[in-house]
């Protein structure tokens, strides 16, 4: 992301992994889906919360599908999660 010049995740991931801000999936017929975003194991919100994090700050990025997000974190990820892990942990 660095070699790139990406300033924060947010544009990193939409140029380089789009299909991971792509809702698929449904939580409930009341609401709609959200591909949560996690940052060092705490969740920091939606896919736009990914602009607040700058590229210098992360050691690695993943994403998790619907099925894998919902195994690890419990129901209402069934969207998918992209997990950010900083330097510090």
């Amino acid at each position: 992301m660095l070699k790139e010049h990406f300033t924060n995740v947010f544009d990193a991931v939409a140029s380089l992994r789009s299909a991971w801000l792509t809702v698929r999936g449904t939580d409930s017929f009341r609401q709609t889906s959200q591909i949560w975003v996690y940052y060092d194991e705490n969740r920091l919100g939606g896919v736009d919360e990914l602009r607040s994090v700058m590229v210098n700050s992360v050691a690695s990025l993943r994403h998790y599908n619907g099925v894998d997000a919902t195994m690890r974190w419990g129901v209402g990820h069934s969207a998918g999660v992209i997990q950010i892990l900083s330097h510090n942990k």
